[in-house]
């Protein structure tokens, strides 16, 4: 069982965290987002992908993970669903070390 003390910090960090406030907040945003977008099979992390990529044109997966704050895992994942579905297209570096993706 908790103490009481215990319970009133948990309390304080509940209402008055800056962090748990923005992560509730973005929960909340990215499913208003991920329900407009249901119909086109998008979700808003794919769409932030297939944005920054029509900016950049052709896209480092380094480049794309620094300006979207991604780990390579995350971004490998989805260029991967999204080039299934045919949005976007995985074009070689020259020395075939990496890949930048570009929209189809």
């Amino acid at each position: 069982m908790h103490s009481n003390h215990f319970d009133n910090q948990i309390d304080q960090i509940a209402n008055e965290c800056i962090a748990v406030r923005l992560r509730m907040l973005n929960r909340v945003v990215t499913n208003i987002y991920d329900t407009t977008l249901r119909p086109l099979d998008l979700k808003v992390s794919q769409m932030n992908i297939l944005v920054a990529t029509a900016k950049m044109g052709i896209a480092r997966p380094a480049d794309m993970c620094h300006i979207l704050n991604l780990d390579v895992s995350t971004l490998s994942r989805n260029v991967e669903r999204m080039k299934q579905r045919g949005w976007l297209q995985v074009v070689p570096e020259l020395d075939g070390r990496a890949h930048r993706s570009s929209l189809l």
